[in-house]
């Protein structure tokens, strides 16, 4: 039997309907740190969990889309395939997603890695989530949370899948990855890569990770030629894309 929601979750839910006051009060909590600059068309794929907006113009069967930290929520991966009939290759080596997804049916067009995308080519720490029920393995521990252990993944460098598969460049790049979005951002850049699309959740006010890091990663994809499409309401999930690309 489900549980009925209390007046708290009620009100909260109701708060996420008002688009502008919800932005309004995740700005003042420190979440939302930016705005988009840039117009486009964007439709939103995916559960409420994991939705992101996209530019669906952008896109088409022959798109290459690397989608990083599946979880146990794929509905935007999927969603997207039946929206514009591309693959997707997916990637996230940790226990629980490689075991979900076991037990998944699967499009075709959907293929999964067990790995994880870095800065470096090895193996990386991830920390355990510190509550039963979560998926989310994360690069530091949640300060405010007891340590329950961590886990060694093999991650690589984004320029070396793009190798392993045989790709020369990438349409769509999205990442959820809790908290390496930092250096694979600055790796990426490192590389000259340059993702027509870039879809990534900045986690700042979580594991420790001050906005100021946040505010440091846009400004360099800004120095780099992307612009912000698309922010979601909570604020931490940023849809670019590459001006040089769509000749803007």
């Amino acid at each position: 039997m489900r549980k009925s929601p209390g007046m708290f979750d009620e009100i909260k839910s109701a708060i996420k309907t008002v688009g502008p006051l919800y932005r309004t009060i995740n700005r003042f909590r420190g979440f939302r740190l930016n705005e988009p600059t840039l117009r486009r068309p964007v439709s939103i794929i995916g559960s409420e969990y994991g939705a992101w907006g996209v530019d669906l113009s952008l896109l088409g069967p022959d798109s290459v889309v690397y989608s990083f930290g599946v979880g146990e929520d794929i509905t935007f991966d999927i969603g997207l395939i039946e929206a514009v009939d591309c693959n997707v290759h997916a990637f996230d080596p940790t226990p629980i997603a490689v075991d979900w997804i076991a037990g998944q049916t699967l499009p075709e067009k959907f293929h999964f890695h067990p790995i994880g995308v870095s800065a470096i080519n090895e193996e990386a720490e991830f920390q355990i989530p510190p509550q039963k029920g979560w998926h989310s393995f994360s690069l530091a521990a949640d300060p405010g949370a007891q340590q329950v252990g961590s886990v060694k993944c093999p991650v690589r460098r984004l320029s070396t899948l793009m190798a392993q598969f045989g790709h020369d460049h990438l349409d769509l790049v999205k990442m959820d990855i809790e908290g390496f979005e930092y250096p694979v951002l600055d790796d990426m850049i490192m590389a000259a890569i340059r993702p027509t699309m870039l879809l990534v959740e900045f986690h700042h006010g979580c594991y420790g990770i001050s906005a100021e890091k946040t505010h440091t990663a846009v400004r360099c994809l800004q120095n780099y030629n992307y612009r912000i499409f698309w922010i979601s309401d909570l604020g931490r999930e940023y849809g670019f894309v590459d001006l040089n690309t769509i000749g803007r």
